[in-house]
């Protein structure tokens, strides 16, 4: 498979006959400032608003409909969408899944290997993206953060880079994101979330992710797991040596624990270079997505009225 072409946002995101929406976390409407803001997301109920939305103007397919239909770029008089989930956490299973089956709408589910592998006790499954998720909800961000700071001290970030990234974001969660994910080394930034956690909330990763029988059950009732690498790292900030090691760690356990079939990936952070592309087809992803391809669902309703837009104005234009 030619994963280099592939990974053009013509093929996801920008084109008439592609929509891929990306969820994170779903839950209850009152959860968004939980203990601290650590997590942010959309509602059930919100969540079902928003794929019947979809659904006026869009047919839902699952992964390998939606790569087959890219490949050919053939223009069709139903534009495809392809709903996604980043990070397999719990709420994705509890909350989005009965909307998913009630509405008969695939999806594909891009699961980081660590929290599911037998090998790690509960406190040493985390990631340390989600670590700050769980100990912000748990802590309050402001605390996480001035806990971090007395271990680290003061971190330079690039402020523009930061901004661009974490875009989505509220502005006060944005240096810490950036800070543990790109301006620190992981195994510091690992360590020191780590030791947190352990002198405090002690946090399971198990409380947080799907379990391996979750992520088989999905994968049973006819959604794809996908990968999303071992630790959840930026691939673009480690080595070749330690991005094919993530990698093929993540896709020997997927397979062990699964079962071997085709699947996607999600790079963790949208971030690769030259190296993860050539390693993706090492790997034998059928498709990679990045952040750029694909449309956040905060941002859905301005995607979907853009294009609405679009489709207005062709009509027009071709009317004249």
């Amino acid at each position: 498979v030619d994963v280099t072409s592939m990974e053009s946002p013509r093929l996801a995101r920008s084109t008439q006959d592609g929509l891929v929406v990306t969820y994170h976390y779903i839950r209850p409407a009152n959860f968004e400032d939980g203990g601290g803001g650590g997590v942010t997301g959309i509602s059930p109920e919100e969540f079902e608003r928003q794929l019947v939305a979809i659904a006026r103007s869009h047919r839902m397919v699952g992964v390998d409909e939606f790569v087959r239909a890219a490949e050919a770029r053939e223009p069709s008089d139903t534009p495809l969408a392809l709903i996604t989930f980043d990070d397999a956490v719990k709420d994705q299973h509890t909350h989005a899944l009965p909307v998913l089956e009630r509405l008969n709408v695939p999806a594909v589910f891009f699961a980081p290997m660590r929290p599911v592998d037998p090998a790690h006790g509960p406190l040493e499954a985390w990631t340390p993206q989600h670590l700050v998720h769980a100990l912000a909800e748990r802590m309050t961000w402001k605390t996480l953060e001035a806990a971090v700071r007395r271990e680290v001290g003061e971190v330079p970030v690039d402020e523009l880079r930061m901004n661009t990234l974490y875009h989505y974001e509220v502005p006060e969660k944005r240096w810490l994101k950036f800070a543990l994910a790109f301006a620190l080394p992981p195994e510091r930034a690992a360590a020191v979330l780590h030791g947190i956690n352990r002198a405090g909330p002690r946090i399971g990763a198990d409380e947080w992710f799907m379990s391996r029988a979750e992520l088989a059950d999905l994968q049973a009732r006819g959604h794809a797991i996908g990968a999303h690498g071992y630790d959840h790292l930026p691939y673009s900030s480690l080595t070749p040596l330690e991005q094919a090691w993530d990698m093929a760690r993540a896709a020997q356990l997927m397979s062990r624990l699964l079962g071997d079939r085709p699947r996607a990936i999600a790079y963790p952070f949208g971030r690769h270079d030259a190296t993860t592309r050539e390693l993706t087809r090492v790997f034998g992803y059928t498709h990679a997505f990045t952040t750029d391809e694909r449309v956040d669902c905060k941002f859905l309703d301005d995607a979907l009225a853009a294009r609405q837009r679009e489709r207005e104005r062709t009509m027009h234009d071709c009317a004249a």
